[in-house]
């Protein structure tokens, strides 16, 4: 019979070691708000600009939104990842790969998650599926091509439009 009281033990280390460093990271936040907060006010006596926004990926932790993208834009493949795999191996193969051979290729994957992902790149656009088997798409503009926009008057140079209104000021009674 298996004994298991050390394993109730080990679950109860390990459930107190991440309820302290949930409270160290709760601390570590509240801190890290204080800092921002005196910054910004020691910033706004300096007269100093505001910086630009922190990046989202620097505010990632626990319980926080993970960076939005722009709409319509696909996802980033991350390095070796499941998803990046599956890409590779169908874009290597512009002929297209049916579904059981995709199957053959990754068999440590569980169907569904084989299925989900295949879906999801469809419906990122960067797969097609044509009878079961799958293409690499072929993007013929730019991702973060926006609309045209009809050129209108050149915008003067910012340093050239303070110095106009400068010269305006000092004329002024």
């Amino acid at each position: 019979m298996l004994d298991t009281k050390p394993l109730s033990q080990a679950l109860a280390a390990i459930r107190s070691r991440l309820a302290e460093i949930d409270q160290q990271i709760a601390a570590l936040e509240a801190e890290r708000e204080r800092l921002h907060k005196g910054k910004e006010g020691l910033s706004a006596l300096l007269g100093e600009t505001k910086p630009p926004p922190e990046p989202e990926s620097a505010k990632r932790g626990p319980g926080r939104p993970r960076k939005t993208r722009e709409p319509g834009a696909p996802p980033k493949p991350r390095a070796n990842t499941f998803r990046s795999r599956l890409l590779a191996a169908i874009q290597q193969a512009p002929e297209g790969l049916p579904t059981p051979q995709i199957r053959d290729m990754f068999p440590d994957q569980k169907q569904s998650t084989l299925a989900g992902t295949l879906s999801n790149l469809r419906r990122n656009g960067l797969l097609r599926s044509e009878a079961g088997v799958w293409f690499p798409v072929e993007r013929t503009e730019p991702l973060d091509a926006g609309p045209e926009v009809e050129e209108t008057a050149p915008v003067p140079d910012a340093m050239a439009s303070n110095e106009v209104d400068q010269d305006l000021l000092k004329a002024a009674p």
